[in-house]
């Protein structure tokens, strides 16, 4: 995309080239928000079932992939990896193991008795309108 280069002259024409600008850009945002939808994107998602992936997606295009839960297991999670062979979902023998690292997401702080977070809790309930 190419954008006028505005240097100098009266304003109308100034204004004239920066709303021209404006619209140039706010096409290519919208044709690219367009494309990142599920529908235009190549990953399409997770799924608990294959069924679901089926249901969901039944004429996937060439290049799309997507993940199905395998295990519910909570210390063992596993997805099977899918992709779009010949427009239809191939099963691959490919899985998927994400790792969490669960510091990364929860805090743990010892404490000696209730006494000692009873300030958080009712802090939080003033933050949800649920004052006592």
């Amino acid at each position: 995309m190419k954008l006028n280069t505005i240097t100098n002259g009266n304003w109308t024409d100034i204004a004239n080239y920066l709303n021209y600008n404006f619209n140039k850009m706010g096409i290519a945002v919208s044709q690219l928000s367009d494309s990142l939808t599920p529908e235009g994107y190549p990953y399409k998602g997770v799924f608990q079932t294959e069924a679901e992936l089926f249901n969901k997606f039944p004429e996937p295009l060439l290049g799309d992939y997507a993940f199905v839960l395998v295990t519910t297991d909570p210390e063992n999670v596993f997805f099977q990896v899918y992709l779009c062979d010949n427009y239809v979902w191939e099963k691959t023998d490919g899985t998927y193991d994400p790792q969490a690292i669960l510091e990364n997401y929860i805090e743990t702080v010892e404490i000696d008795s209730l006494d000692d977070i009873m300030a958080d809790v009712q802090e939080y309930n003033n933050l949800l309108g649920n004052a006592n």
